[in-house]
């Protein structure tokens, strides 16, 4: 299914009620578009949210934590790792639609969140059905669909998105210098920890003109490594991926 995926993976146990107030409190204040409307933990959402109710949310912020913005259109969830296992990212998982997506807006919000929670990795892509291929579906559009796991990137990227924020353990592992000279439409180092990557101009791009928007992720990934990235020919023996610390908690 084609539209805008965002990702984001946080170490951080974001079981604790800390992390909701924090994650209500931005959305309410910076993004009031993509505040919930209807929430729960499981669908149909029955849940009705109402402008300063926010102890209802928090009432229900377990794993996982869904809801929908009517109009916009936007549906998210948070899938939160367990303070007894320490196994997976906490996962925030967003899909606006394009009358939420305002380009430069969205971006920002992307990198406000990713920051708030420390993420280790965070993306917005265009999905286009132009990335559909029968014979790597699950390893490539699937990812994208559904979202970026830990169980997926411990062992490699399932491509480059549009827009990624590389963070800690990508820095440690492929090099703050090599991140900043990936060959894209913008690089930015965010902080010590944080290095963004844009591949082309527009969001819009992979799907008005999927060959060159690819041909351009191509290149950055050459720059970067293929050995990063899921690689469909079966010729790459071994991956690279980073070493994750998982469950922190808040402080």
């Amino acid at each position: 299914m084609s539209g805008i995926r965002i990702g984001i993976l946080s170490p951080h146990n974001l079981m604790e009620k800390q992390w909701g107030e924090k994650f209500f409190d931005y959305l309410e204040n910076k993004a009031s578009e993509w505040m919930p409307e209807k929430f729960g933990n499981w669908e149909p959402l029955k849940n009705t949210y109402t402008k300063g109710e926010t102890q209802r949310l928090l009432d229900s912020w377990d794993d996982p934590f869904l809801w929908i913005h009517k109009k916009p259109r936007v549906a998210g969830s948070v899938w939160m790792d367990r303070p007894d296992k320490h196994f997976r990212h906490s996962c925030i998982y967003i899909e606006p639609s394009k009358q939420a997506a305002n380009e430069k807006r969205v971006i920002n919000i992307v990198r406000e969140l990713s920051m708030l929670f420390e993420a280790d990795l965070s993306y917005l892509h265009y999905l286009t059905d132009n990335e559909f291929n029968l014979d790597t579906a699950n390893e490539i559009y699937a990812p994208f669909d559904a979202g970026f796991t830990t169980l997926r990137i411990r062992n490699y990227l399932p491509n480059l998105p549009w827009t990624t924020f590389f963070g800690p353990p990508y820095v440690k592992l492929i090099g703050r210098d090599k991140l900043l000279t990936t060959p894209a439409h913008l690089v930015e180092q965010i902080n010590e920890f944080c290095i963004y990557v844009q591949l082309t101009e527009r969001l819009t791009d992979f799907k008005r003109n999927y060959k060159k928007a690819n041909e351009q992720r191509e290149m950055a990934k050459d720059h970067l490594g293929r050995d990063l990235f899921f690689d469909p020919t079966g010729r790459i023996a071994r991956y690279r991926a980073p070493t994750f610390s998982l469950g922190r908690q808040i402080y």
